[in-house]
């Protein structure tokens, strides 16, 4: 059975080193819209910084944009107890030029769609929606899994300027 599922991986993402194979979108559309997200931003300049909701550290890998966060991952552990209200502390502090939310299958986590509510992503994702402007979505609503889709947001510098850079 193994073997079958891998002979199915066959769309490629990346490029070079970093060329990997997944399931076709018609299997999983996953992939399909990490690729998409990763060639909209690797036409970014340089040294910008990404944050990826509710979890994407492959996307922060391919388009070599650091997250301002440490944590990998923005449910369950990282946000319950208040640590999501610390995370949003962090990010006003180093607010990303890019936010990505994608769509993520949690409910092996008890979250049916993330940001239902503080300890979710709620605090999150209503930061990042003041914040944000939209510059392009691909599939459906990143908030239902069922949908599969992402939404590419850049920092609006009339809320969050960009930080003097020290002398």
């Amino acid at each position: 059975m193994a073997q079958f599922k891998h002979r199915l991986q066959t769309y490629s993402i990346g490029q070079g080193a970093d060329q990997f194979f997944t399931y076709p979108p018609g299997i999983r559309p996953t992939g399909e819209l990490v690729r998409e997200v990763t060639d909209y931003l690797r036409r970014q300049p340089t040294g910008q910084t990404l944050l990826v909701l509710p979890e994407g550290e492959m996307l922060n890998y391919l388009t070599r944009m650091p997250s301002p966060l440490a944590p990998f991952f923005y449910f369950a552990e990282a946000t319950e107890g208040g640590r999501e209200a610390l995370l949003l502390d962090t990010l006003e502090q180093h607010p990303p030029d890019w936010v990505v939310i994608i769509s993520r299958d949690l409910r092996q986590r008890g979250i049916k769609r993330y940001g239902q509510r503080p300890g979710q992503g709620k605090l999150l994702l209503d930061w990042v929606m003041a914040n944000y402007n939209i510059q392009c979505a691909f599939g459906g609503d990143p908030l239902d899994f069922r949908q599969s889709g992402a939404i590419i947001l850049h920092r609006n510098p009339l809320k969050l300027p960009d930080k003097p850079k020290p002398t």
